[in-house]
């Protein structure tokens, strides 16, 4: 195959061959031996042997045989997702953007993440993915069977990271008006949404769980800082009350991106380098809530627990 290695050799169909042939030669002496009443049965019963060793033996048979059903990448190490939008910039970025939130979390967790996954809810299968970014462009539409793939997605626990992409003008001026969306961006957000299976939200706080899962945070900046982020209020989630979605519009995308050689090729504003690892650390806290779920919040009744059992005769 493309990486070298010989493929695995299927034994299974060699054995039961060479119990065939074990079985005709077994009729043929038998046959032989036998008078021409008996030989006559066991002659219908090599033909049958016979038919059925010719399937067997078939090019399109030891096709099936030898050739296993495929695996997605996705189901043999942890991915992130990002789903994309057709604009060639748009999912270059998410692509470099998720590729260098994951290198980040790879360096500074046990967790093992692999390449991040172009998905397209629908058509993909999005059981193995903890985690999806969806940037949102102005001309952003979905239909009933994407909207329907991401609401079983969401109700299995995984978690749908919106990003409306920041802000309104261009990033290269010191005086950039900041505002919640990106031109256009607003109404999308609103006709993508419809239908999608989204509790009651609120502004996230730095006491939000997902503001401590690894990294305490009191800021949680993208490319952009100062804008709002929306999560579920708690105790109208399910799946123990983690927030099935997060919709913001810091542009975590650019700021995470790392291109082919290594470099950072999207300025954050206004903060620099100091804003970007703010960025970074928050695309990791983003990741652990999305792997681990509230085990954090369990935590907090430990002491609790302990001072029952020391209590107990």
């Amino acid at each position: 195959d493309a990486s070298g290695q010989k493929p695995v050799l299927p034994l299974g169909r060699y054995c039961l061959l060479a119990a065939i042939l074990l079985l005709l030669l077994d009729g043929v002496v038998v046959g032989l031996m036998r008078t021409g009443r008996l030989f006559a049965p066991r002659l219908l019963t090599l033909l049958a042997l016979l038919a059925t060793l010719g399937a067997l033996t078939s090019p399109l048979h030891a096709q099936e045989l030898s050739t296993p059903p495929a695996v997605p990448a996705a189901a043999l190490e942890t991915r992130l997702g990002y789903i994309v939008t057709g604009h060639e910039d748009v999912d270059t970025a998410s692509r470099e953007g998720l590729q260098g939130l994951s290198d980040f979390v790879n360096a500074r967790t046990s967790a093992v993440m692999g390449h991040p996954d172009a998905v397209h809810p629908g058509t993909d299968d999005l059981t193995y993915y903890p985690l999806l970014y969806w940037p949102i462009t102005a001309d952003a539409t979905t239909t009933p069977a994407m909207t329907a793939a991401l609401n079983t997605f969401m109700a299995h626990g995984g978690i749908l990271l919106i990003d409306t992409q920041g802000q309104d003008g261009s990033s290269s001026t010191a005086d950039t008006t900041f505002t919640a969306d990106a031109p256009g961006t607003a109404a999308a957000l609103r006709r993508v949404t419809t239908g999608l299976a989204v509790p009651p939200l609120v502004v996230m706080t730095d006491h939000h769980l997902l503001a401590h899962t690894f990294y305490l945070l009191h800021d949680f900046p993208g490319r952009y800082a100062g804008l709002p982020i929306w999560v579920a209020k708690e105790g109208d989630a399910e799946n123990d009350d983690v927030s099935p979605v997060i919709i913001g519009s810091a542009d975590w995308a650019h700021a995470w991106a790392v291109d082919s050689a290594g470099n950072t090729p999207f300025a954050v504003i206004p903060g620099g380098s100091d804003q970007r690892l703010q960025a970074y650390r928050f695309g990791l806290n983003t990741v652990i809530y999305a792997l681990t779920g509230s085990y954090k919040a369990d935590q907090v009744h430990v002491p609790m627990l302990l001072k029952r059992l020391e209590d107990k005769p």
